[in-house]
């Protein structure tokens, strides 16, 4: 199985299917997929909008191939695809650059573009896709303390959050066993 299937099943799996949860700031979801998210993919190829409830599973993984993967992920070794696969799903790819940058050493500006992908393989060659994989995780916890310290509606979702995240953990270890 190749790295963008590895890392797919391993967000659909935490995705799940169709969510509207009041205190879901990014309303309803289903497969991971926002519908914003799937309203602008169906407008860009000239379709009309619809629920993202009836979202179809090739429009599923080609959303997440084409807007997630394929810009960033080709280049990036497993389990640092994974991670950052992973975390573009979660915080798109604004939020993943601004966890990242600190610790890649490049300017945090949110945007995830050559530089912070030069400084990203580079620290993946230099230190290996584990390590890298490890301290991005890490950063999404920390990030997660803070988001649900900043906005307390947010906690009903932190045990989920910390599961996902112990999950990718192992994932970044599992060949290691």
């Amino acid at each position: 199985m190749d790295d963008f299937k590895r890392a797919l099943q391993f967000v659909l799996w935490w995705e799940g299917g169709f969510v509207h949860h009041p205190a879901d700031l990014g309303g309803p979801t289903n497969k991971g997929i926002t519908q914003a998210t799937y309203d602008a993919w169906r407008k860009a190829r000239g379709q009309s909008p619809r629920p993202v409830r009836e979202i179809e599973e090739k429009e599923v993984e080609q959303i997440y191939y084409d807007s997630y993967w394929l810009p960033w992920c080709p280049d990036l070794r497993w389990p640092f695809c994974l991670v950052a696969f992973d975390s573009f799903v979660q915080f798109g790819v604004r939020g993943t650059a601004l966890l990242w940058q600190p610790l890649a050493g490049v300017q945090v500006d949110g945007i995830w573009g050559r530089i912070t992908q030069g400084r990203t393989l580079d620290l993946i060659q230099r230190k290996g896709p584990r390590w890298c994989a490890l301290q991005l995780a890490l950063a999404r916890v920390r990030y997660r303390a803070t988001r649900v310290g900043q906005n307390w509606s947010q906690r009903v979702f932190l045990a989920g959050w910390l599961g996902r995240d112990c999950n990718l953990i192992e994932e970044i270890y599992r060949d290691l066993a």
